[in-house]
Order: structure tokens, then sequence, then C-alpha cells
């Protein structure tokens, strides 16, 4: 069962995802454009949550404190041995600075995070409004477990995202996974 919720404002949406979390909850969110935009991550870390990227981009920049430097490589600016360092720090371990050894230290460090979120957070590539079926496309699979391994999921889209029909809304996934190839 779900329930729709509309924030005319950045801070209407902040509000109401607040509200629904509470305090002092483990939050695990995959990336949502819009949950960046207003500023999401920060608002629940002020109420007293523990919340992580999941993103392997966006984690790198949270714990850098950064903003995405790039729509589809959030973090394409930041050395190998920068993020080695950070990896390093935040798991109390020697992370060499090899992407594939950094993949491999992110993913075990993330897993425990899925397992004991409390809440998952994410956007949508497209939401049928006859159904209230969300469409979620993604590669790394950080989406899947952000929303499938906690009890509660909150999507955060902008309204650009709603599509009338599912059957619309099947359409225009396939455009988006078609033509995803072409954006990078």
């Amino acid at each position: 069962k779900g329930q729709a919720y509309f924030a005319k404002t950045a801070e209407d949406a902040r509000r109401i995802v607040g509200k629904i979390v509470g305090s002092k909850k483990s939050v695990v969110k995959a990336k949502s454009l819009t949950g960046e935009e207003i500023d999401l991550r920060r608002h629940l870390e002020e109420l007293g949550n523990d919340v992580w990227e999941t993103d392997l981009g966006e984690l790198i920049l949270q714990l850098r404190d950064e903003a995405p430097m790039h729509i589809l490589s959030p973090s394409i600016h930041v050395p190998k041995e920068d993020v080695a360092r950070l990896f390093s720090k935040l798991m109390s371990r020697d992370v060499p600075p090899d992407i594939e050894l950094e993949v491999v230290a992110a993913r075990e460090f993330l897993r425990q995070r899925y397992v004991q979120a409390d809440i998952g957070i994410s956007g949508a590539n497209i939401v049928s409004a006859e159904t209230g079926s969300m469409f979620i496309i993604e590669n790394e699979g950080n989406a899947r477990l952000s929303t499938g391994f906690p009890p509660i999921h909150i999507a955060v889209v902008g309204i650009e995202k709603l599509v009338p029909t599912l059957g619309e809304s099947f359409k225009v996934a396939e455009v988006t996974w078609r033509f995803a190839q072409y954006t990078v």
C-alpha cells in the first residue's frame, strides 16, 4: 500500500519526507535528482538520521561534502588516490588506489547499510498516475537494494515524471532505456 503526497516547494517536500522518516533512523538513498535539488540528505541528517548515499559517485561526494560535478558522473573529478584515502578513513582499513578494489570496498561497506536500513529513498524515472506504479531504471543495483531491503520506501520525484496511464508509462520507459546509452 502506498500514499502519495504533493509538495509545492522544496521546503514542503523536506517537511513531508522528514515527518515520514522521523529521527534516529538508518536511511539508504539511491540517486534522486529531485532529492539532490531539495538537499534532502542534509535535512534528514539535521533531524538526527544516519543517511547514506548508495550511488558510488554520490557516496564519494557525500564523504567530501561536495555537490555533483556532472549529472551522469557526479564525482568524475575526484582522483582514485583521493577516493582511496576517503574509503580507508571511513572503513578503518587500507583501501588501495585501484578503482576495482575501491568499488569492492564500497560494495562491502554499503551492503551492511542496506540490510540495517529502516528506510530507503529513491527517485523514479516514470510514475503511472493510473496505478501508482514506479519505473526505476538503474545500472548499479543500488536502487533495487535501497528500495527492496528496507521496510519503508520513499520515492521523491518531480511532477514531470508523472504519466497518465500504465500503458503510456511503459512507452516512456522503453524510450528511456533504449536511448540511455546515448547519454553517456
